[in-house]
């Protein structure tokens, strides 16, 4: 079992909270493995010793990386869910805790004495504030094309304009995941038409990872 760190945009997680997300695609790049493919075919790099091309594997913990900052509790907006203890302090002021902030839930009020509400990119989200774990079930090797309807859908996609991902109104979800594919990698990304890892998995919630990291 492997741990490794994935990214997500606000909509996505908050498919992957809502239940609507249970898949996503991910490019393969390496070019061992494009060669591979072009030789052996797409079975061959889910053979055991070659899932490495691949980058993942049956088994795998995907803790999500998004958006995120550490507030002071005193600053929280009241209802406002905070699941994560932070680890900012203040030596003078040892019982003001901080805790983690993502902003797939929404923006945070402005600060009376510092202004707006400076996020952190979700590159840099540590293991320790992750709230979600991703925990792998199935991986496919596959063109980006081949998705199908029930996979659309799987990947958070559902046939009706709505709030909480792209506006998708119409009959073919594998519609809305095409324009949802191209907004995040460019215009002629679905055209392309590259080798996916088509990862199926279990959403885990959690507080903090046992061992603190």
């Amino acid at each position: 079992m492997t741990d490794r760190p994935i990214l997500f945009s606000a909509p996505m997680v908050r498919a992957l909270l809502g239940g609507r997300k249970t898949q996503t695609r991910r490019i393969i790049k390496k070019p061992a493995a494009i060669n591979a493919l072009s030789v052996f075919g797409p079975k061959f790099l889910l053979l055991p010793g070659n899932i490495d091309l691949v980058g993942f594997a049956h088994g795998d913990r995907l803790w999500v990386r998004e958006t995120w900052q550490e507030f002071f509790e005193d600053e929280i907006p009241a209802g406002r869910s905070t699941q994560i203890s932070g680890r900012m302090g203040i030596p003078a002021q040892p019982r003001r805790r901080s805790v983690v902030v993502l902003r797939a839930d929404g923006e945070m009020p402005n600060h009376p004495e510092h202004g707006r509400a400076l996020w952190r990119p979700s590159i840099y989200m540590p293991r320790w504030a992750s709230r979600l774990t991703l925990l792998v079930t199935d991986v496919r090797v596959q063109r980006l094309q081949d998705i199908s309807e029930a996979d659309a859908i799987a990947e958070g996609i559902i046939p009706t304009a709505n709030s909480q991902t792209i506006d998708c109104a119409t009959e073919r979800p594998s519609d809305g995941f095409r324009a949802l594919w191209n907004s995040i990698h460019g215009p002629e990304a679905w055209d392309a038409n590259p080798w996916v890892a088509a990862i199926s998995f279990d959403v885990v919630r959690a507080n903090i990872d046992e061992d603190g990291k």
